[in-house]
């Protein structure tokens, strides 16, 4: 999958996204600091081991994020959202090298992210769903 520039400059740019798990046909949303690596093209999340975001992941890894960038100043032909279908899953051979990753773009949110009790996760893309404010859906 190519990822285009305008997609990976928002993904570069924003630091919040909603996250959408399931379990038992039970929908949860989550509002989630994130951060997208170029390299791998993956997306990192980090979440308590006791949540039930990270229940429901365990029970089922399909995923889904939105992720906007309808921010104040922002012109309104730039507003994009885009919609990332993937796999989730808890990494640990390069644990360190993700969360030093998630550390440094969200540098005063550690308690969300260093702990024990806090996994690394990491989104694998699957699909990319843009709409504009024109309400023009593109999928890659």
């Amino acid at each position: 999958m190519v990822i285009t520039q305008k997609i990976i400059k928002l993904l570069q740019g924003e630091k919040v996204c909603t996250l959408a798990t399931c379990k038992d046909n039970e929908p949860y949303l989550s509002l989630m600091n994130f951060t997208f690596d170029e390299e791998s093209q993956r997306i990192i999340l980090s979440s308590r081991r006791n949540s039930k975001k990270f229940e429901n992941i365990l029970s089922n890894r399909e995923v889904s994020l939105l992720i906007h960038n309808d921010n104040p100043g922002t012109p309104l032909e730039d507003i994009v959202s885009v919609t990332i279908n993937g796999k989730a899953y808890e990494e640990d051979a390069q644990r360190d090298y993700y969360q030093k990753l998630h550390t440094t773009k969200h540098n005063n949110r550690h308690q969300f992210i260093i702990g024990d009790e806090i996994a690394i996760l990491l989104v694998s893309i699957d699909k990319i769903h843009t709409s504009d404010i024109h309400d023009q859906v593109t999928t890659i």
